[in-house]
């Protein structure tokens, strides 16, 4: 699959699929909410079935009967199963093709639970195993297809997404294929997924429990004492997830975290698309240039004062362009009344007080006690800095 090197706006190069080579799945969001604990390679198989399954999956889509499909009337399946043939080269390399199927094997063992509600109408998770069967050949040598067989009512389940009306899909996750199946983790997998299905939303807030059993860590990033290992769990699964998607995926996340008290009890995820960060970092450019125009602040001022401002966890362009608008109006008044005798400085000044306005002051410490940010100490050394250069107050 061919690749390209383009520049996003950051000093290093990003390779990233060229869009016309893009395959996409669709699939319901119940499939996407669905929890199951397979390992990278069983991950890589489901995902290739649900790309086998993505002609029904249109038929449905289109307002087909689902009893109806050749998925279920085909010479392929009988009244109880369905078959699908997966090619191998579309799972893994070829030195591990050895892998495959005992890797099959072992999912017709491991239950898929999908959301669903109990017999009194409360939230609950329907548990079955995705495969039926797998048909192992005697000389795998000679053999490069994976045969597995679905319960006609696991079928059912993967390909029925809700539709308002004829070609109209609802509660559906679209996501590229190959970036899911080129994911370095299982998790990294799982979490692209999870993005995709909410990035017409913009974003989401998911408790740190309810994504640890979304994307099944089980027991792997837990501490001592039985608790979530967060530290662990955001260096080794979010951060990574992040850089990958970030140079190789259509889309992307930055996070925030959210505590209570000292710790950690839920993740805000921000869905960021190509078209948004080009959008963003020309926002940027703009910004820069009305600071040099307007105000005589420069580039070096802007990496030496305010980079803060510009920072992936606080850059908020209409903020930034309507206070800009404001300092422009306040100059303006000044120099009709009165002579401004440092402009630069008085601009200065005046973004310095928007960084205050934006960026938190004080943290939650234990016993319930604030301390200052480093964020907000870098903000105080830097407008004493400008005090003490241009003698402002």
């Amino acid at each position: 699959m061919e690749t390209s090197l383009i520049n996003i706006g950051k000093k290093e190069e990003v390779t990233v699929l060229i869009p016309q080579l893009y395959e996409y799945v669709i699939q319901p969001n119940h499939v996407t909410d669905a929890r199951y604990e397979y390992t990278l390679l069983q991950e890589r198989i489901f995902t290739g079935i649900m790309y086998e399954l993505q002609r029904p999956i249109e038929d449905v889509i289109k307002g087909k009967d689902i009893e109806q499909l050749n998925l279920f009337n085909d010479n392929f399946s009988n009244q109880y199963e369905v078959k699908i043939v997966i090619p191998l080269k579309n799972l893994t390399t070829a030195s591990n093709y050895k892998h495959i199927f005992p890797a099959a094997e072992n999912m017709m063992l491991t239950p898929i639970r999908f959301p669903s509600k109990t017999y009194l109408g409360e939230d609950g998770l329907a548990a079955k195993p995705l495969l039926k069967k797998i048909v192992i050949p005697v000389k795998k040598n000679r053999r490069y297809d994976l045969e597995i067989y679905l319960d006609k009512e696991i079928a059912q389940i993967l390909i029925d997404v809700s539709t308002k009306s004829p070609s109209f899909p609802v509660e559906y996750t679209r996501f590229v294929y190959q970036i899911a199946q080129q994911a370095s983790s299982k998790y990294t997998s799982l979490l692209y997924k999870k993005i995709c299905s909410w990035r017409k939303k913009g974003g989401f807030t998911i408790s740190l429990q309810n994504l640890y059993n979304d994307i099944c860590v089980g027991n792997v990033y837990l501490n001592k004492q039985g608790q979530i290992d967060y530290r662990n769990f955001r260096i080794k699964v979010l951060e990574k997830a992040k850089e990958e998607l970030y140079k190789k995926a259509d889309c992307w996340f930055e996070y925030s975290e959210n505590y209570q008290g000292r710790n950690v009890n839920s993740i805000t995820f921000k869905v960021i698309t190509r078209a948004v960060e080009e959008r963003k970092n020309e926002n940027k450019e703009n910004i820069k240039f009305l600071l040099k125009q307007h105000f005589q602040i420069n580039n070096e001022d802007i990496e030496k004062h305010f980079s803060l401002l510009f920072s992936e966890e606080y850059f908020d362009s209409a903020r930034i362009m309507q206070k800009l608008i404001e300092i422009q109006e306040a100059m303006n008044e000044i120099r009709i009344k009165t002579k401004l005798v440092d402009p630069k400085a008085y601009a200065m000044k005046a973004v310095i007080n928007l960084m205050n306005e934006i960026i938190p002051k004080t943290e939650n410490q234990k016993g319930g006690y604030k301390k200052k940010t480093e964020n907000q100490k870098k903000i105080e050394n830097v407008l004493e800095n400008l005090a003490n250069k241009f003698k402002i107050t």
